[in-house]
């Protein structure tokens, strides 16, 4: 450890970066890396240069531990959170104490930077999980999840016929449905302004976010939008691949009907076999509301017999894990506007928010 010192990022060693990424995101080659390391980091409209920290032999980069920026909004005032990502230590250097190193000087720098109010991380899983709670992240609530199973498309999948090829639009009834891959983000904005859950943290849901969030250039998302009279009344986004499951991004609407039609069409149209849901935070009325649709929930026969043969995971993960920011944390520090931010009742969040 005694040739290892801990820095922030630097531009000049980037390529270095995306080279030990490798390890990490090996499905990806330099370009791809490259690309996804620019959107996630130096495109985040939130901050001006990318929040990582890197571990150095010399000029060697052997370790990284990344925080991607997010602006929330709880009761009109806003807030900075910070999800951390892409933590990795080369494999010839581990068991070396560098990953914890990198952590706390990482937790430091952040509790420095008076922008970043929280610590929020809700992609855990089983290897990250037991080192989140060692640093002191309180776990909040379950990763949950509904599916909506489409049987016509099990066929359709197994023929291997996927992938939207083009623009749908139709009129049914009083109401104009498209699905598309064309983002609209300023409608989305002020459709989801429109109906957010009243008194608890969101994501501020602005331009700049959809533009943002959906410019995954290593993703593809498709877009279903339900107008009436010219105006956006239901929405609903989601993953564009090959997968047997694929998630739905987010969703809004003004009504449930227009989440119910626009939900029938989307389905109709694609060819994947089952679309999940995150119901973590969702209320219970608005979980009512989905199961009416068709989602089923854990207590379903065919999700228990699909987790038993492991073809769906098994959900006992935490769903969020946060901590405040500050280094010398109070318990005034886990509430924002009286609300405790340890409470899952207290947020409202979408597959989108999870990085």
């Amino acid at each position: 450890m005694t040739d290892i010192s801990i820095e922030t990022y630097s531009p000049k060693y980037k390529e270095g970066l995306l080279d030990l990424l490798s390890y990490h995101l090996d499905d990806l080659n330099f370009e791809e890396r490259k690309k996804r390391f620019e959107w996630m980091y130096e495109d985040n409209p939130y901050t001006e240069s990318p929040l990582c920290y890197l571990a150095l032999d010399r000029e060697k980069v052997v370790g990284h531990c990344g925080s991607i920026v997010q602006k929330f909004q709880l009761t009109g005032k806003e807030y900075y959170f910070c999800t951390p990502a892409d933590a990795i230590v080369h494999p010839e250097y581990r068991r070396k104490g560098i990953f914890s190193s990198l952590l706390k000087f990482s937790r430091k720098e952040l509790a420095l930077n008076s922008n970043i109010t929280l610590i929020l991380i809700l992609s855990a899983n089983k290897t990250s999980t037991p080192i989140q709670l060692k640093y002191g992240d309180e776990s909040v609530g379950k990763r949950r999840y509904m599916y909506y199973f489409s049987f016509t498309n099990i066929l359709k999948f197994f023929l291997r016929k996927y992938n939207f090829q083009k623009p749908i639009s139709f009129d049914k009834n009083d109401l104009k449905i498209k699905i598309t891959n064309e983002l609209r983000a300023q409608e989305i904005s002020n459709l989801m302004n429109k109906c957010k859950e009243k008194n608890k943290i969101t994501n501020t849901r602005d331009k700049a976010f959809y533009e943002w969030r959906f410019s995954n250039p290593l993703k593809e998302y498709l877009f279903g939008y339900c107008t009436k009279d010219d105006e956006l009344v239901g929405y609903i986004a989601l993953e564009n691949n090959e997968e047997k499951i694929i998630p739905i991004m987010e969703y809004g609407y003004l009504k449930p009907y227009y989440l119910e039609e626009l939900n029938k069409e989307i389905f109709k149209n694609l060819t994947q076999p089952c679309f999940s849901v995150f119901i973590f935070t969702r209320s219970n009325k608005e979980r009512e509301i989905i199961s009416k649709i068709g989602f089923r929930d854990n207590k379903d026969l065919l999700v228990k017999l699909l987790k038993k043969i492991n073809i769906m995971s098994r959900e006992n993960l935490p769903g969020a894990f946060i901590k405040p920011s500050t280094e010398n944390i109070t318990e005034e520090d886990f509430f924002l506007n009286g609300k405790d931010v340890r409470n899952p009742n207290n947020w409202s969040l979408f597959y989108s928010d999870v990085h």
